[in-house]
């Protein structure tokens, strides 16, 4: 099975049934999201060894050690972090400046994470390094981040239904409200995607039915019926990739986010079936009005200093919570298949959290908000997944 290389992902891999043979993913690539600075840092992580100006963990992966320029920039960061969190939540910060690098971070960070802990015990202060190529980088930066209480079961959108009406003029007021509402949950809501390239848990699943060692690899040589199954799964596979893509870059516009508001009050209900949908669409331009700047990537991304990678026997977010291709084929079937396996051998399930970075003055703690993001964000997914799931089973009135 084909293991995600999207920048925010760590290695993850999909249970296999009873009886299936199944490959073991390569290494995973460099991390997005890795300890800043030295040891103290790393703990409980990987151990570290020093070679040359470079630092090796134990995956074999290199990174760059630092060099006095740098110390003072992650120094600096980290101070200018540390003045936002306590301003936020009113306490005097342990000044560590003076002492030899790394201790002037490791003995501040200790203490404003102890006083944090008196003042909001539900939060954990962590300190994160981000690298992403598009995003803005972080050294040495404090984020506070806490579990939220919030139920989450299966929220599935399906994409076939939407693709069905691309070219047809019967349904053009209905893709265009659909064209919206996709963009605005891929685009603002960093929705999981369940094409090829966003690396998503759906299409590891299409991966494991047609790699060599997946679903159909110790049958398809043994009887030709077989090899018939495994080609036809195979060509399935690649159209579904390929009407991902193709739907992807339809509704894939920041001009669809921008028309959300005003398609959905031009939008004029023509059956049942356009009710719910037009219910589910009002929920989602509440969500875009009270929450403008709240996004799904933060159940997503791992910026928990404590867990580096996402580890085996972890039911993920973006598993259970994603675009999908259809819910009624052999595809989702399998879907839903490998996520009862994993339930029922007793995986722990990933809780949403909220994460609130401080790389600048915080006018609040949104810890709060997200909780009721979250909620309000979930009950329009799950509608619209519905309405979506009865035009997949055909039930267009």
């Amino acid at each position: 099975m084909r293991t995600a290389q999207s920048p925010r992902r760590s290695t993850r891999s999909v249970q296999p049934t009873s009886g299936r043979r199944h490959r073991q993913s390569p290494a995973p690539p460099v991390p997005t999201i890795r300890p800043a600075g030295p040891a103290f840092l790393t703990q409980p992580i990987l151990p570290i060894q020093f070679q040359s100006d470079r630092i090796q963990d134990s995956y074999g992966r290199f990174y760059k050690k630092s060099g006095p320029d740098d110390q003072a920039k992650e120094v600096a960061e980290y101070y200018a972090s540390l003045d936002h969190l306590a301003s936020l939540y009113n306490f005097q910060p342990r000044n560590c400046r003076d002492m030899a690098y790394p201790m002037n971070i490791g003995l501040s960070f200790i203490a404003a994470r102890q006083q944090l802990k008196a003042i909001k015990p539900d939060l954990t202060l962590v300190l994160v390094a981000q690298s992403y190529k598009d995003e803005k980088k972080y050294r040495a930066t404090l984020a506070t981040v806490q579990a939220e209480d919030t139920d989450i079961s299966l929220y599935n959108v399906p994409v076939r239904p939407y693709q069905r009406m691309i070219g047809d003029r019967r349904q053009r007021q209905r893709l265009r409200l659909l064209d919206s509402l996709f963009a605005f949950l891929y685009r603002r809501v960093a929705f999981p995607y369940c094409g090829p390239d966003d690396s998503s848990y759906f299409d590891d699943i299409l991966s494991y039915t047609i790699d060599e060692d997946g679903i159909y690899a110790s049958e398809r040589d043994a009887e030709e019926e077989y090899g018939d199954h495994y080609k036809a799964a195979k060509r399935k596979v690649f159209d579904i990739r390929r009407l991902c893509l193709q739907s992807k870059k339809r509704f894939n516009h920041e001009y669809h986010v921008q028309q959300l508001s005003q398609r959905v009050n031009s939008f004029k209900p023509k059956s049942e079936l356009d009710q719910d949908l037009l219910i589910a669409a009002q929920k989602l331009v509440e969500v875009e009005c009270h929450f403008p700047h709240h996004s799904f990537k933060m159940a997503t991304d791992n910026h928990h200093l404590e867990i580096k990678d996402r580890a085996e026997g972890t039911i993920f977010v973006d598993q259970i919570a994603t675009f999908v291709w259809s819910d009624n084929d052999e595809f989702y079937s399998l879907y839903t298949q490998f996520l009862d396996d994993e339930m029922s051998s007793g995986c722990d399930q990933e809780p949403l959290q909220s994460v609130q970075v401080f790389d600048s003055p915080q006018a609040k703690d949104i810890h709060a908000d997200y909780q009721e993001y979250y909620q309000l964000l979930l009950d329009a997914v799950g509608d619209l997944g519905a309405v979506l799931s009865r035009m997949d089973h055909g039930k267009c009135e």
